[in-house]
């Protein structure tokens, strides 16, 4: 299952890297990647020479949690 949930993990970010804007904004700049088949989301921010991954959290958490780390 750890296996599974890295290569998710590393195709969803190679996803963010390619079309950045295809992920809908949930808050002012911040931006959201659902994992599919596991309960956890990528929160991150386009800046202007980078994008900056906020947070792999569950998304059974507190979105608090998170939105602490902009």
């Amino acid at each position: 299952m750890a296996v599974a949930f890295r290569d998710t993990l590393a195709a969803n970010l190679a996803r963010i890297e390619h079309s950045p804007t295809a992920f809908p904004v949930v808050q002012r700049d911040v931006r959201r990647c659902l994992l599919g088949r596991f309960p956890y989301a990528l929160y991150f921010r386009l800046l202007p020479n980078e994008l900056r991954v906020i947070a792999c959290t569950h998304l059974r958490r507190h979105a608090r949690r998170w939105q602490r780390r902009r």
